[in-house]
């Protein structure tokens, strides 16, 4: 077995957490060949002994190294190195796409669907750039069917009720505190219904 106790190094003053720094280190041991391809890691309780560290650390690192496909859980077996590395290395254009630029490409726009006026750069080699979100394809929406469908809300009294500001200019009451409750559960910002329009 490795000598993980001296080969991986934990910083507790920094402000990384344990798990993270513990995940890093073996990646890096992984890249450097130290920890070869399909080396059975210790387990979680093991690692966590030789390191001095709490288990869940461990377990947490182990998990991080897996959603990254650095390493392989298997049940019943263990944790072990993945074969194939999840190493991105960039491949040299050929010579051929490099010298392309006054090639045509292959479709024609015809300017038909500009809704929006977008913002222009002007590149020293005098070629225009269009920076915008892109267009979706309005050829795609089923404008018969939305139509049909508006006319007949529209005509409702019911729909026109609810356009009305018959009731609290806020907002449903109901959809305030579901937006509070899920704002302060999943972003962290504690806010109070009141405060929702």
């Amino acid at each position: 077995m490795l000598p993980y106790k001296t080969i991986i190094e934990l910083n507790r003053a920094a402000s990384k957490p344990l798990y993270l720094q513990l995940a890093e280190e073996i990646i890096k041991r992984i890249t450097s060949g130290m920890i070869p391809a399909n080396t059975k890691l210790p387990g979680a309780r093991k690692m966590a002994t030789l390191l001095g560290v709490s288990r869940k650390t461990v377990i947490r690192a182990y998990e991080e190294l897996d959603v990254q496909d650095w390493i392989v859980t298997k049940p019943s077996q263990g944790s072990f190195v993945n074969a194939k590395m999840p190493i991105v290395r960039p491949k040299q254009l050929a010579e051929s796409i490099l010298h392309r630029e006054n090639q045509k490409v292959g479709f024609e726009l015809d300017g038909r669907f500009d809704f929006v006026t977008p913002a222009k750069l002007s590149v020293q080699t005098g070629i225009t750039h269009r920076l915008n979100d892109g267009y979706p394809d309005v050829r795609l929406a089923p404008l018969k069917e939305l139509s049909r469908n508006l006319a007949y809300l529209i005509n409702t009294p019911k729909t026109i009720k609810l356009m009305s500001y018959n009731q609290a200019y806020q907002g449903d009451l109901q959809l305030r505190s579901a937006l509070a409750k899920y704002l302060t559960e999943t972003r962290g910002i504690h806010v109070d219904v009141p405060n929702i329009l």
